[in-house]
């Protein structure tokens, strides 16, 4: 090949240059787009490179195990939870992966059932080389159907998982699944991430159409992506992997063997299971790797066997499928089996609400996780992101069954219109918390898109409060004009919304002064724990709060307890008193409370010992908005609280009767600590009232009714939140629904569909 002269290369940049040019303006690409969302794609690009080296190399696996240099142990050790199905013809070398990645499995005993169909490669030399696998041989070939069956009636254990020999299995798939169904025993089967061998999605749960045809949610698509990270009734799931439990399948009759020799076997399956009320379950921490037609063996006869098959289906289900949605290219609907009349709420807020992050996120979290609990389709919205895609960490303590949206640019309000276009007309409510939120969104044209969606605004807090008081404390007072105009603008933000909810009465005032005629209070969630050790055992002072950010009214209060209480504290009671402080910290500051009588923490995720070996919790704030959290939760552990009489105004509290109050003075406030740290008939007081505070002001169904009246949901006249939220489940209220429908075909077979779904989403 002749050596390039400079000539020629100078002619190849230019090509390039031309090409790059002509993309960018064809395809309209914006460059400062393109090259913000460069780090996700490196992202992307460098998860495909970790991908594409965990995988295995069938060949080489079997070469490695009929050698002789290692062999597999699939020995049960212990009675087996889980028993394996394996149908096999031929294809040596992905049974290999496929027996090489079980072996891996961690956290749950499982027994390994091989069905041999007269293989006639080295698969018989490489079943004798793994020890503890029951195999079943077959002097023909009964495929895939016959043979699931016919392991199905020699398993031993608690579940049967339905799997293929061309799949490899992540080490803790099995776990995941059965985790979940024995939280679950109500459900009837799970599936999981299918992920094809090129890094791409084969399936996230499987949409069946009303006329029989299905479709693999999110095919071809980033297996990371946010819309499969989160769990989900669905209509089906593959038989790649299929967890359900062993009775269950035998009491049906296992597969039906009109679909021999197979395909639609598990989607009649899973049909079956809804009709009988089990719901079936998308799992996104269960994930396969699949190398799809393979054990097949012919893609052309595999298809032709799914369109043969498909006739059969809907024959056999014609009742069930006049409820399933039309084909249709938009899968956001389908994609989700549940109750009919769900309501579909997006929640938006700067960022994933971990109950560590205080800041009203533990409000927030709550309010979501009540959301799912009441029946509703919840996605979450954060306008702010930092990181890259750790969803273990983003579902920490957020439910899976909430689809957290991780936008594509970080903080842009592009995002929010480009998800909101996406499921134009999809959204019943979008709940926006926090004023710049709002403000943003309805600078950017929120008033134009919303069409029928109904816009609650969560104020969380009112913010221009805290910056008077601040402003006052700091010794800059603002005049009683600019106070209005603060808290006026603020609440104009809120004009459009169809409902406001507050935190607190006095703020919820100042919105229906400006005209808001549906505001709602919606405080906090608590369960009383009074924690159990006695009085004597009580010494510490303890402290609850972030203190990341040095301006923030948590950091002013313990940098003005330290330094102007904390010492003539210790003099008044003539006793070392230890403060003990719990939660984030920045550096710069944690080095301004460095003090002898001061321990830093840092963030605790289980307060229960320092509730337990504090006597008094200090709320020292002198500048604040909303409802103190940690005030209540101190309260509901037992422990009595001394605070500033801002934070007892805003919370509504009897002084010297639910806590003891003092004006942001050192002298005041050491008193009323002394007080009460030295009055054991005054501290229990306090303590029980307290209790009684948290039962009857923050319970669970008080929250859940304003929240209900704040969407809009009629539940009807007869209908019990008490009972609800104690006693069901989304799964039941699902179930409920499928076995209505059910009830109602056998009933009125000859009606019209049409009429008839309208009498069920009445009935509901």
């Amino acid at each position: 090949m002749p050596k390039k002269t400079k000539d020629d290369l100078e002619i190849i940049l230019l090509r390039t240059l031309r090409r790059v040019i002509r993309f960018v303006f064809i395809k309209k690409i914006r460059p400062l787009q393109w090259i913000s969302g460069l780090p996700n794609k490196f992202r992307q690009f460098r998860q495909s490179m970790r991908e594409s080296a965990r995988q295995r190399n069938p060949r080489r696996d079997l070469k490695a195990i009929l050698s002789g240099r290692f062999r597999l142990d699939l020995r049960s050790k212990g009675t087996p939870r889980v028993s394996v199905v394996i149908p096999l013809f031929n294809r040596a070398e992905l049974t290999a992966s496929c027996l090489r990645a079980l072996a891996e499995t961690e956290g749950v005993v499982i027994e390994v059932i091989v069905i041999d169909n007269a293989s006639s490669d080295e698969t018989n030399e490489l079943l004798e080389h793994v020890n503890g696998l029951r195999v079943i041989r077959n002097t023909e070939n009964l495929h895939f159907l016959k043979a699931v069956n016919q392991g199905a009636k020699e398993a031993q254990g608690d579940y049967l998982l339905i799997f293929n020999n061309d799949t490899e299995i992540a080490p803790d798939a099995i776990k995941n699944a059965v985790s979940l169904m024995d939280e679950n025993p109500k459900y009837g089967a799970v599936g999981g991430r299918i992920v094809n061998m090129d890094g791409q999605l084969q399936e996230a749960g499987s949409i069946i159409w009303s006329d029989g045809s299905c479709t693999g949610y999110g095919r071809g698509e980033d297996p990371n992506d946010y819309r499969f990270q989160f769990r989900r009734y669905v209509d089906y799931c593959s038989g790649v992997f299929l967890l359900t439990p062993l009775e269950r399948f035998r009491s049906l009759g296992g597969f039906d063997e009109r679909f021999c020799p197979a395909y639609y076997e598990e989607v009649d399956y899973c049909v079956r299971l809804w009709k009988a009320g089990y719901p079936v379950v998308y799992d996104p921490t269960v994930v396969i790797r699949h190398h799809e037609f393979a054990s097949s063996g012919n893609r052309k006869a595999a298809i032709a066997l799914q369109i043969q098959n498909r006739k059969t289906f809907v024959s056999a289900h014609k009742d069930w499928l006049q409820f399933q949605h039309a084909p249709s290219k938009d899968l956001t609907r389908p994609r989700r089996r549940s109750n009919p009349s769900a309501h579909r709420v997006l929640v938006v807020d700067d960022q994933i609400p971990h109950t560590w992050l205080g800041a009203g996120y533990p409000r927030a979290n709550r309010m979501i996780h009540l959301l799912l609990k009441l029946g509703c389709e919840v996605s979450f919205f954060p306008m702010m992101t930092f990181g890259s895609h750790d969803w273990n960490k983003h579902y920490k303590d957020i439910s899976r069954e909430i689809e957290i949206v991780w936008p594509e640019n970080p903080n842009d309000s592009n995002n929010f219109f480009s998800h909101w276009k996406k499921r134009s007309g999809h959204y019943n409510t979008l709940i926006v918390s926090r004023p710049h939120n709002l403000k943003q969104l309805r600078k950017a044209g929120l008033d134009d898109v919303l069409g029928d969606t109904r816009l609650a605004y969560d104020a969380e807090a009112l913010f221009s409060n805290r910056e008077i008081i601040q402003a006052e404390v700091l010794g800059n007072p603002l005049s009683k004009k600019e106070q209005e105009e603060l808290i006026t603008n603020e609440i104009n933000i809120s004009l459009p919304a169809n409902v406001i909810t507050t935190v607190s009465l006095p703020e919820s005032e100042h919105f229906r002064k400006q005209g808001h005629s549906h505001v709602e209070i919606l405080n906090h969630i608590l369960y009383p724990s009074p924690t159990p050790e006695s009085l004597d055992t009580r010494a510490n002072l303890l402290f609850v709060g972030s203190l990341a950010n040095v301006n923030s009214p948590n950091a002013d209060s313990m940098l003005w307890f330290v330094h102007k209480v904390l010492p003539l504290l210790e003099e008044r009671l003539s006793r070392h008193v230890t403060l003990e402080i719990a939660g984030i910290c920045n550096q710069e500051l944690a080095k301004k409370l460095n003090h002898p009588s001061v321990r830093l923490h840092g963030r605790v995720m289980d307060l229960t010992e320092l509730y337990g070996s504090a006597r008094v919790f200090v709320a020292p704030t002198r500048f604040a908005a909303g409802i103190p959290l940690k005030i209540l939760e101190a309260a509901a552990a037992g422990l009595p609280v001394v605070a500033t009489d801002i934070l007892s105004e805003q919370l509504g509290w009897v002084d010297g009767r639910d806590l003891l109050s003092s004006p942001p003075e050192p002298v005041p406030f050491i008193e009323a600590i002394a007080h009460i740290y030295e009055n054991d008939i005054l501290w229990k007081s306090i303590r029980k009232s307290a209790l009684k505070r948290i039962t009857e002001d923050y319970s669970e169904t008080k929250f859940a009714k304003g929240l209900v009246r704040a969407l809009g949901i009629n539940y009807g006249p007869k209908f019990s939140f008490d009972n609800y939220l104690t006693n069901i489940s989304r799964t039941d209220k699902i179930t409920k629904v499928e076995l209505k429908i059910n009830k109602s075909q056998k009933k009125r077979k000859k009606s019209n569909s049409v009429e008839l779904q309208a009498n069920l989403k009445d009935s509901i």
